[in-house]
């Protein structure tokens, strides 16, 4: 079943872009086992996540964690929110993030030799997609970027699109953490006992997992290249049926926010045919949905109450579940649409209301 949401936000519309993860706190402890993230690799059988659900709250949770950095007065006005996951920052290697001047990595995460591409937000509140460094520094972990303007956040994310060009497959491949959402591969225990025609999967998986961990700390060039020799030697077919999320932006500083089946190369041309110049993938799998909170959504209950409205979901798989641990939060200037988005429950078939 093919799936597509798209959504765009012109610059005018947005007041502020937000990054939120409620569980900052916790994971900035270097001592926090969660901070292993999730783990395919090392001869584990199967995926370990070592991110307690706890840490992965509903989206008007992260709503109601923005608001409570504003003041009392800021909180009891009717706003229009658009969020969207970012579910795989900091649990999948080479994708940190940086937030309130903390690096959330994992204790993996070869940070100090690799180059990133990262949506980040500068200090004058623009957008923009750019690689950057991890520094040290006498203030500590520091982000070094192309812009000379200071970052306020920093999402780390595959790049799908960067300034016009769509990335060769072996670059994909190398910064991309879970194999599976680039090459067709089933390897999970109850994916064998269902196809066991495809055991040898769980071969190929492996060998491309330890090879990535392999060559971490060398150059991007060499571990895309080993990755898709592996790939070539195995014959094994790019990965075209997964649910993602990208976000891309364009010159004039438009958000445009794609929720698709489809590979990873699909994602990159949609954009750029959108009019993105540059693009980052979000989200990987099924998990994908946006959040929003129409300014009408809000009663004076509401308004009075710590809790926001429940949202308005939309673009949503039939894998999503509302728990995310970090989330990207724009705040609009007004409403996107004259009544708020009819909710959708979750599922693959298209949406019929017009």
């Amino acid at each position: 079943m093919r799936h597509k949401t798209t959504i765009e936000i012109p610059r005018m519309l947005i007041r502020e872009a937000s990054c939120v993860m409620p569980s900052l706190n916790d994971l900035a402890d270097p001592s926090n086992p969660a901070r292993a993230g999730i783990v395919r690799h090392g001869g584990v059988g199967e995926t370990v996540n070592h991110v307690p659900r706890a840490y992965k709250h509903p989206c008007s949770i992260h709503l109601r964690h923005h608001l409570q950095t504003l003041n009392r007065d800021e909180q009891r006005v009717r706003r229009t929110f658009l969020l969207i996951g970012s579910r795989n920052s900091f649990q999948n290697l080479l994708l940190p993030l940086w937030i309130n001047g903390k690096l959330i990595c994992r204790p993996d995460e070869p940070w100090t030799v690799t180059s990133y591409t990262a949506l980040c937000k500068l200090a004058s509140g623009t957008l923009v997609i750019q690689k950057i460094r991890f520094q040290e520094s006498g203030r500590g972990i520091v982000v070094a970027a192309e812009h000379h303007e200071p970052v306020e956040w920093a999402v780390v994310a595959q790049p799908l699109l960067f300034q016009g060009e769509i990335p060769p497959f072996g670059l994909l491949a190398a910064m991309t953490y879970d194999q599976r959402h680039l090459f067709h591969l089933l390897w999970e225990r109850w994916q064998i006992e269902l196809y066991p025609e495809f055991s040898w999967h769980k071969e190929a998986h492996d060998e491309l997992m330890d090879t990535f961990v392999r060559l971490l700390s060398h150059d991007v060039k060499v571990r895309g290249s080993a990755l898709c020799e592996i790939a070539a030697r195995r014959a094994l077919q790019i990965e075209e049926g997964y649910l993602h999320s990208s976000l891309g932006l364009t010159k004039n500083g438009t958000v445009i926010s794609v929720m698709m089946s489809g590979s990873l190369h699909d994602h990159g041309r949609i954009q750029r045919e959108l009019g993105a110049e540059s693009a980052v993938l979000l989200d990987n799998g099924g998990s994908v949905s946006a959040a929003y909170w129409s300014a009408k959504d809000w009663d004076a209950d509401s308004l009075m109450s710590p809790d926001p409205p429940q949202p308005a979901f939309f673009g949503n798989g039939s894998y999503f579940r509302d728990a995310a641990l970090t989330t990207l939060l724009f705040e609009l200037a007004s409403d996107i649409v004259e009544d708020p988005f009819y909710p959708r429950p979750p599922g693959d078939e298209p949406w019929t209301h017009w």
